[in-house]
């Protein structure tokens, strides 16, 4: 429908561009061709994925996919591991504390954090890095994350990855 609508937008406006130099039918066709390229592109660059699945008589249909949002498990789960992740820092010395509020939570560049402390940048990632490694420990003290290697960790080891 969006690129239905796309097309005759298109053709409305350039219209008085049109040259006759080959069918009005021809024109249009060629105006929803680029149309769907551009879209399938603009897809693509997204990373979006189509939910229409062929069924057997080769017409489409449209996926079904649960809403998880209201998984009344997922959501009491999440609960309960931000409640030990926050009690897990709370437990961390200040400055690792303040590291992983500052680069974690609340998405500050190494630089930042160098001038929101008055470090350098390489203080600052060792600092983090020690910080972050503690958690790790915390958490497996308490049993919130199993045995997961540090090498297995989304890059930069953050503690995002645990979630």
């Amino acid at each position: 429908m969006d690129a239905s609508q796309e097309v005759f937008l298109r053709v409305f406006r350039f219209l008085p561009g049109f040259q006759e130099e080959s069918g009005f039918s021809t024109w249009i066709y060629r105006i929803g061709v680029n149309v769907c390229k551009d879209m399938l592109a603009k897809r693509a660059k997204r990373g979006e994925l189509s939910l229409e699945l062929p069924d057997e008589e080769e017409d489409y249909r449209t996926a079904e996919v649960a809403d998880s949002r209201y998984d009344p498990e997922a959501i009491v789960e999440q609960a309960d591991l931000r409640e030990s992740l926050a009690e897990a820092i709370g437990q961390l010395p200040q400055q690792q504390r303040e590291m992983i509020v500052l680069r974690d939570i609340q998405g500050l560049s190494y630089e930042e954090i160098g001038q929101v402390l008055s470090l350098e940048a390489g203080t600052v990632k060792s600092r983090l890095s020690r910080a972050r490694e503690n958690l790790r420990k915390k958490l497996l003290q308490s049993g919130n994350i199993f045995g997961v290697s540090p090498s297995k960790l989304s890059k930069g080891g953050k503690t995002d990855a645990i979630l």
